[in-house]
Parts: C-alpha cells; structure tokens; sequence
C-alpha cells in the first residue's frame, strides 16, 4: 500500500509539473497533453513544450495575425509517453482562408556541431528535431492524400508536431476569422479555438526581396531522370516551383550542358522545345494561377530574378577561357535574349558562371583575382555584346569583400552587377552603394554573427533574419546555394550535401517525396513530388515581415535597427549573433511591426 500510494504521488506530482511548465495545453486520452507553439520554436523529440504567452495557449484558443497575401503559421504539439494513440487532426472554419496541414518528421542531427567556418551556437545535439513536412493533402503532381492520421507518440519520442499554415488572399476583408482545432485522439474528441485577426495592409504580390535557392540533379531523387525532357521532368519541376512560389522564393536549376542553339551549328529551334514546356508557364506567371491548381502569394506573377540556362564553368578555382569561349557566350546571350523576347517572358536575367573564384576556397588555396576579374569582364562584356547592354548580369559569389579592390586594376565595380558575396564577406556600406546604383545584391550563408544558421538545430528565428537582415540594410535579397543536395541515398538521414559537414542540414530545404517511404521512424508510402522543410518555412516567416517592414517605411528604421542591431561583415567574427535568442523578443518585434502598418 505504501508503494503504491507513492507510486500514484509520483504520478500527481508529474501531472502537476507537466501542467505548471506547458500552460494552456489541452488533456487528450490517456495522460496525452496538445499543445501550441509559434512557428519560430525547434522543439526536439522530447521535453516540455515551453510558454509563449496567451497567443499560443491551445485552451484559451491560438491568436494570430496576419497582412493580405501573407501565410502564418503555428505548430500543434502532441505530448505522450505511454502507448501510441493514432490521432486525427483538422481546422474547421476559417471560411475564406486557405488552411494546410503538415506532420513533421524528424531528424537525427549528428555530426550537428556548426564548427565549420564561423563556429555557431545550436541547439543540442545530438537529438531528434523536425524538418521535413509531409502535407496532409497534396495537390501536385496530383491530388492525393498522404496523411490521415499518424500515432502518437512517435517511434522517435514522446513528442509530435504538425505544422499549421493559413494563407489570407489578397482582397480578404479585414476582420476575425474563427475556426476550430479539431483532434481525434484515440476515438475522444478535442476542440479548441482558433481565430486569425485581419489587418488592413498587403504585401505586394511580386517581392521585393529576393529569395533564391539552387536545385541540383532534379529530380534523381523523384524517380525521374536529371535531364531536361526525361519524362515527366517539366511536371515534377513546375511542382518545385509552385512550392518555392508559395513561399516567396525561386528555385533556379543547375544545368550540367547548355541549352539552346549551339554556335557552331545551324540549328535554332528544337532545342528550346523541352525548356519552354517546363518553365514556359513559370516565367510568364500561368504556373501560379488557379487553373494551375496554385493557390498562394503572387498570383500571374513571374520570377522577378531568372537564371540563364547555362552551366556554372568555373568553381572554386578557373581556368583560362579557351579559345572561342568569349564568340560562345556572345552568340548564346544574343540567342537566349532573342528567345525571351518571342516567348513575351520578362525578368532580370543572371548568368553563372564562376563561384567563389576569389578569396579561399574550401581547398584553402588563394585564387588569383588580377587574372579572373580580367576574365569576368571580358565574360561581361561578351554577355553585353550579344545581348545588349544591362540584359543578363554575371553573378559574382565569392568568401571575398569586393571593397578591398575598388580603385586597383582588381576593381569589380563596371563589372559585376549582380553581387552575392557570402555573409561574412558582406561589407554593408559598399553593397549599399551598388544596390543604391541600381545593381543586384544578395548575400549567402555563412554562420554567427554575420547572419542566422540554415541547419536543423536550429531555432526557427534564424532563418527568419536572412529576409529581415536584407530589408535592415536594403539590399536585394538572399541566396541559398543548394536546396536539394543531400545524401542521394537517403536524404532524410543525411540532409547535408557531403559527410561529416556538421552544419547539419546545409544542401537541403526541400525534400523529395519519391524517397519518403525510407525516411526514419515513419510509415508512409513514396509520393513523388516535394515536400517543405521547416526551415523554408521559416524562410518565408523573415521575406514576409521583411516585407511589412517596408511598408512602415521610415517608422520601421528605429524598430529593425533595435531588433537586429548589426549583422553581415559589420559583426567581426567570434562574438555572439547580436538579434535576440529569445522567442518573446520576436513576438514582440511582430507586434510592433504591424502595430506600424495597421494600428489597431
């Protein structure tokens, strides 16, 4: 009796605990608790679900608020360490609003450190953490449900999120919007509040921030060949597309050959027949209209950036241009811009060609800038010759800061008009200059304190500085440079593009749902087609508040300047990332930040 009245003294004083550190959590069946986070918080497998305020306590009913054509988001979190209960979750309501549901699947973050480069604060690691998404409901490349219900807890741990995303169209009325969090746990039934408060501001349709990332080898890891024109390639892409869309960002392929005529052959037609079928409707805007079956930001929008469909010559280290090499790239530019103007498609065209052909390489050799900024602006010079002047831009991406050369026969500046320099190599006052003088600047990722981490550990506000970073100092936009690129065997298990790179997770954002059959701890069939990853959405969370802080215009200065007071090459590396580490500081930083635009 003794025993077992400690044994159950025990258990009270748990519960107890449990409920006094997760407030506003719902009981579910069998000791289950269901909670709600932000969509800023990277909760492992297991722990408490901490308290971000009344917003977010699932008893009292989940707040957010929103601008026109923006997606906001929260997470529900199912808490249970006894036997697996399968559980079923919907949103009712919300009438007008589009509502997507997503199960996140978790990672096992290892190596996890973020030693290379600039080393970087993460989250604990070893451990399991979310990333990729696997949507309920799927619309392309086919409807199709993929999740109806899903055990909790899972083979992982005793915690399971699913992911929230309510998207308000443009034209909504301002206003509340009520609906109801609707789960099925094991046959009882749990309800909760959910209301999504309107404002009166929009984003604009077509960004005015950049966000970028690269694809590599699409779509091997969806069952279809890598080439343009396998079958099914223009299909499987215009889905990557439409996601990236929805998201406020582009995915740019990585071409192995060229595409279009060759210079040395008269051929000038068929070879553009398998690109205009797949990014045809992409760079007119018809990809993202209802009858594409797109719903989401930017509707009939183009890309407003666009790459050349050329491939990337020079990296890490070049070669001199063989002989012909500077005719080519005339007669190809002359060709692509010809090609562009029939088709009616419009946008700011980028060639790449070098990367990261100055400063170190990965190798640790030194590259010899004298003779490769001879060679880009010879390679500029061609690309305006057939072109006409100011068409397609060469990027420049590179560990180097382009101000250490202006005034010397090394000076880039005439030269490149499309500058992306790694973050830590991003020297705000000279970028501000060339974005000031109408030239493209983006920055890539590099680590603490120059910019937020791109990898799994990490928490969801990272991701949102690199829009917020961009808008603070009114550059163009961000570069990721590899969206697809993790282990060709398994993605889900090793989503960083080589092993033993400890940035857990640097080469993948988004995941193919050819391969989800082989994710860890999961039972759920292959779906080709792409799947989103936290840290896209994320992504997004910064692009759309970079947004918002562009309509508060100068009002917005003191506020971003107080909640990111330096970052990029003005932070010197080995001191502490200078935004917050505290997820209330970004609540509060949103608050006031629509609070500007939409006083209430």
């Amino acid at each position: 009796m003794l025993v077992a009245g400690l044994l159950l003294a025990c258990v009270a004083v748990t519960a107890l605990w449990y409920r006094r550190h997760s407030p506003g959590c719902l009981d579910g069946p069998s000791g289950m608790q269901i909670c709600a986070t932000s969509d800023l918080l990277k909760l492992p497998s297991h722990g408490r679900v901490p308290d971000e305020g009344p917003d977010f306590e699932l008893a009292s009913g989940v707040v957010l608020r929103a601008v026109r054509g923006e997606t906001v988001a929260f997470q529900t979190v199912f808490v249970h360490r006894g036997d697996a209960v399968q559980t079923r979750l919907s949103v009712e309501g919300l009438e007008g609003l589009h509502v997507e549901r997503f199960l996140a699947l978790y990672h096992w973050a290892d190596p996890a450190g973020y030693e290379w480069g600039t080393p970087s604060e993460v989250l604990p690691w070893p451990d399991w953490y979310p990333d990729a998404l696997v949507p309920f409901e799927r619309r392309c490349p086919t409807p199709q449900t993929l999740v109806e219900s899903f055990p909790v807890p899972g083979a992982h741990g005793y915690n399971r999120a699913v992911w929230i995303d309510v998207f308000v169209p443009q034209g909504t009325p301002v206003g509340e919007y009520r609906g109801e969090i609707v789960v099925d746990a094991g046959g009882r039934e749990v309800r909760a509040p959910l209301t999504v408060v309107v404002v009166d501001a929009a984003l604009p349709e077509t960004p005015t921030v950049d966000a970028v990332a690269e694809l590599y080898d699409a779509y091997v890891q969806e069952g279809i060949g890598a080439e343009l024109g396998a079958p099914g390639w223009s299909a499987m892409s215009q889905c990557y597309q439409q996601l990236a869309h929805a998201h406020r960002v582009t995915f740019i392929e990585r071409f192995n050959g060229w595409v279009g005529p060759d210079p040395n052959e008269a051929r000038t037609g068929t070879e553009w027949d398998a690109y205009d079928e797949a990014f045809g409707p992409v760079l007119t805007g018809k990809l993202f209209t209802p009858e594409a079956g797109y719903v989401g930001p930017g509707v009939g929008v183009a890309p407003p950036v666009w790459r050349t469909p050329w491939p990337q010559v020079y990296s890490g280290s070049a070669q001199p241009l063989p002989e012909g090499a500077l005719d080519s790239y005339a007669f190809r530019a002359r060709a692509w811009a010809a090609h562009a103007k029939a088709q009616g498609w419009e946008s700011d065209w980028f060639a790449y060609i070098y990367d990261e052909v100055d400063g170190k390489t990965d190798e640790g050799a030194d590259a010899d800038p004298q003779l490769w900024h001879a060679e880009m602006k010879a390679v500029q010079g061609a690309l305006d010759d057939g072109a006409g002047a100011g068409t397609i831009d060469l990027i420049w991406t590179s560990h180097a800061d382009a101000a250490q050369w202006v005034g010397t026969d090394d000076d880039l500046v005439g030269t490149i008009r499309h500058w992306a320099p790694n973050a830590g190599a991003a020297n705000t006052g000279f970028l501000a200059q060339r974005a000031a003088a109408g030239e493209r600047v983006w920055f890539y990722h590099e680590g603490h304190p120059h910019v937020g981490l791109h990898t799994i550990n990490a928490a969801g506000w990272e991701m949102a500085t690199w829009g917020l970073i961009a808008a603070r100092y009114d550059l163009s936009g961000t570069f990721l440079w590899a969206g697809n690129l993790g282990d060709p065997e398994n993605p889900y298990v090793k989503p960083s593009y080589k092993s033993g790179d400890d940035r857990f997770g640097n080469g993948t954002i988004v995941y193919p749902g050819g391969m989800l059959d082989i994710a860890p701890n999961v039972d759920l069939s292959r779906s080709p087609g792409p799947l989103p990853s936290i840290r896209l959405k994320n992504w997004r969370r910064g692009l759309q508040d970079a947004e918002i802080l562009k309509l508060a215009g100068k009002q917005g200065a003191p506020l971003i300047a107080s909640h990111i007071p330096e970052a990029l090459a003005n932070v010197p590396d080995g001191t502490a990332a200078r935004w917050p580490s505290d997820v209330e500081a970004w609540h509060r930083f949103r608050r006031d930040l629509l609070d500007i635009v939409a006083p209430r």
